[in-house]
């Protein structure tokens, strides 16, 4: 067992070092930025799991569940998203409790695993240098390491885990066909369309790229009994969505072909399928902005680029393109091995078939949606430094400059935005304000708050571990209003509201105010909570 150490660490040190390197800067500020919504709905349903059905009266934010053997089992979180990941989340909060700390630590173990399957597919494809190198410039990069704490809000950077884990097990098929391989490649892709539904992008790039590239590639139709077993194991993990639609008569699928044919829904951004080019030039600047190192909710979690940095960003930017151009050139020059090129090939048609699908959309055209195209850069980066390198001595000091100056931007970064994160704890809905929220609902037995947006509502039942529960007044229609009203008023005794202050949520507060004075009833403020840096974030109204 010690020999065996031994040689993984002298064959793979480099990953051993990526991996360290990524879980200090991961886990050095894992509570920053405060708790999403997004993650509150996966606690609780991981919580599910290991709870008795008795005792998970939250269940109704669930959008699908079973019922077996007195226990919950959750099927669907939304109606696109699936409860994949509350199953692996359910042990740490065993060990750890209903907790954030929970749910972040699970996640950015999981993108370690993420580190581990890109590594290996890697190192098969362009050999151990290269592999090194890219892993090291994902450990540090900047949206790695802050969307992998979050990744239950952001599913794009847990998605990869599934991705990464399927190409590495295919790479291995390829290599030496066995029907267990191409069982371990087949279920977490199923698992991943399960997840979330736009790892249909990633699908449908695999078998684009590889369709083009088969010759090039070498590939060969698998044995009968192969694609048999692949085929069960690709519905085991798209068990949550088959079962969905199922009960929901093809949802899902009325649900793409309508996104297609009209708008979205306004509330998840109003976009326009039909204007493929106008949306894909949007997705173009969007991902300068990735290049260069834009986090896009910067302004909600309290950060801002230090100026020395900012002017850096649109040079790694330039020198990201240019490896890509540089890499690029010496595959159509033919200096590259032809089994090399081809998979090179075949990673840049991957990924660009995967960046044109990004136009259309269920949702909204989120910035946050193009981490699908991760690690692309870093691996493209880490190529051009390694045949940098092979071109001799100024090469090499080239290619160590050209890392250099991306791992110091990107951690530089990461640094800076974790103090400025310390220092005011995040606004909105990214607030570490939460926590001090659900703790005083909770002391005062304050268990059914009105609140008029989502902002707070998972989060607070699952902090509270389903002491509070507040009411959904969303809308903000006239009649949702008069309704929550009476039923909050039911109730009898004191009446508590929740605002945030955020546009979506004006109606219902407003309604709720003229409500309470055409009652004759006193609105009071009973709590005002702050950020670290004494912005308000959520306003505790008591009717009386």
């Amino acid at each position: 067992m010690r020999g065996r150490w031994r040689r993984l660490g002298g064959e793979r040190w480099e990953l051993l070092a990526a991996l360290l390197v990524f879980l200090i800067l991961a886990l050095a500020d894992l509570l920053l930025p405060g708790m999403h919504n997004d993650e509150g709905l996966h606690g609780l349903a991981a919580g599910y799991v290991l709870a008795p059905e008795s005792a998970a009266g939250s269940r109704i934010v669930i959008n699908q569940f079973l019922s077996f053997f007195g226990r919950l089992f959750p099927v669907m979180l939304e109606s696109y998203d699936g409860a994949v990941l509350p199953y692996f989340l359910a042990p740490f909060l065993g060990l750890f409790g209903h907790s954030l700390f929970a749910l972040r630590l699970a996640m950015v173990l999981l993108s370690a695993g993420t580190l581990v399957c890109i590594y290996e597919s890697v190192r098969s494809w362009f050999g151990r240098p290269t592999a090194g190198v890219a892993v090291l410039l994902i450990a540090t990069n900047l949206f790695f390491v802050d969307y992998s704490r979050i990744s239950l809000h952001r599913n794009e950077v847990a998605a990869l885990f599934f991705l990464w884990a399927g190409l590495w097990a295919l790479t291995r098929y390829g290599a030496a066909p066995r029907t267990r391989t191409l069982v371990l490649a087949a279920f977490p892709l199923g698992l991943g369309l399960s997840m979330k539904i736009t790892f249909l992008w990633y699908l449908t790039a695999l078998g684009g790229a590889g369709f083009l590239l088969r010759r090039r590639l070498g590939m060969k139709l698998a044995r009968g009994r192969d694609l048999a077993w692949a085929a069960a194991a690709f519905s085991a993990g798209l068990l949550p969505l088959i079962v969905y639609n199922i009960d929901r008569g093809g949802w899902t699928l009325r649900l793409l072909w309508d996104s297609l044919l009209s708008p979205t829904r306004a509330d998840k951004g109003g976009v326009d399928n039909a204007r493929y080019w106008a949306n894909l030039w949007t997705r173009c600047g969007q991902l300068g902005e990735i290049l260069a190192g834009k986090l896009p909710v910067r302004g909600e979690w309290g950060v801002s680029e230090p100026a020395a940095l900012q002017s850096l960003g649109p040079w790694i930017a330039v020198l990201t393109l240019g490896a890509a151009a540089f890499v690029l050139f010496r595959a159509v020059r033919g200096r590259l091995p032809a089994p090399e090129r081809a998979r090179l090939l075949f990673l840049c048609a991957f990924y660009a078939l995967v960046f044109l699908q990004t136009p259309f959309t269920v949702s909204n055209l989120d910035t946050e949606h193009l981490l699908v195209l991760l690690p692309l850069p870093q691996i493209i980066l880490a190529l051009g430094a390694v045949q940098l390198a092979d071109l001799g001595r100024g090469g090499r000091t080239l290619a160590g400059a050209l890392v250099l100056a991306a791992v110091v931007f990107h951690a530089g970064l990461q640094r800076d935005f974790d103090g400025q994160m310390r220092a005011n704890g995040g606004y909105r809905r990214w607030s570490t304000s939460i926590q001090e929220l659900a703790d005083y609902l909770k002391k005062h037995k304050i268990s059914s708050p009105v609140i008029f947006g989502f902002a707070a509502r998972e989060n607070v039942v699952f902090l509270t571990d389903d002491a509070v529960r507040p009411a959904l007044c969303r809308s903000g229609t006239e009649e949702e209003v008069r309704e929550a009203w009476r039923a909050a008023s039911s109730k009898g005794g004191a009446m508590h509201w929740i605002y945030t202050g955020a546009r979506e949520e004006e109606p219902g507060y407003r309604g709720f105010q003229a409500l309470a004075r055409a009652a004759g009833r006193k609105v009071t403020l009973e709590r005002l909570f702050l950020n670290r840096e004494g912005h308000p974030v959520y306003w505790l109204f008591k009717v009386s």
